[in-house]
């Protein structure tokens, strides 16, 4: 890996802790010397890990397995919670990506044992985090509110309700007199006010008669 302008990156594995990866069945994503140092991402004693975890796949892939990798599948890294989308660009061993880098050295350690292979890249990872809706195998549907169920449980059954029939009009309360007289009946002249119109209404009809039979009897 030397040889092949890796050295940086093996120097980080060696700063890394000695159980970082199991001891195993691991396949690094091994960006170059060049690549490493006009990277914008300062590489410190304390992210070393986080660096190499993003850098790796938790099991070991030769080139020619990543190869039948499907367009659109997703590899995890190391890093929980962080993957790589595998996309196919065109045809040929320099058309396969990782993200936003391409594989451009396959099987650069394959000398190294069956449990560990080494793949060069030519950047740095950018890696995405785990979509929500691959965490239980599909896109889960939030529960319905229990409010809004109650109260649309509460409408349909007063919809499905028969509307009561009209309350009969009730009757008007009898009217109370101050005496203990009952009202005369209509058409009488016993009731004073209609009593009053009436003697009023006689003297105009009969007064021109009574001028008449005076004037004819005198004459």
């Amino acid at each position: 890996m030397q040889r092949a302008n890796y050295f940086a990156y093996v120097m980080l594995i060696h700063m890394g802790p000695p159980d970082l990866f199991g001891g195993g069945n691991v396949t690094f994503l091994m960006p170059n010397d060049k690549t490493l140092a006009a990277s914008n991402d300062s590489i410190s004693s304390g992210v070393v890990s986080d660096f190499l975890q993003r850098h790796s796949i938790p099991s070991a892939l030769m080139f020619e397995d990543m190869e039948h990798i499907p367009s659109g599948s997703i590899l995890p890294t190391s890093k929980p919670g962080l993957i790589l989308r595998v996309n196919h660009k065109g045809s040929g061993r320099r058309s396969l990506y990782l993200n936003n880098v391409r594989i451009i050295s396959p099987n650069i350690c394959s000398s190294q044992g069956a449990s560990i292979r080494c793949h060069g890249i030519d950047g740095v990872i950018q890696p995405e985090f785990l979509p929500t809706d691959q965490d239980g195998g599909g896109t889960t549907t939030p529960p319905p509110d229990q409010c809004s169920n109650q109260n649309d449980n509460d409408n349909n059954s007063t919809k499905s309700r028969p509307t009561p029939p009209p309350a009969a009009a009730a009757s008007p309360p009898p009217e109370s007199h101050n005496n203990s007289e009952s009202a005369p009946p209509a058409g009488t002249a016993s009731g004073a006010a209609c009593s009053g119109y009436d003697r009023h209404q006689l003297v105009i009809l009969l007064l021109p008669l009574a001028c008449c039979c005076f004037f004819f009897f005198w004459v």
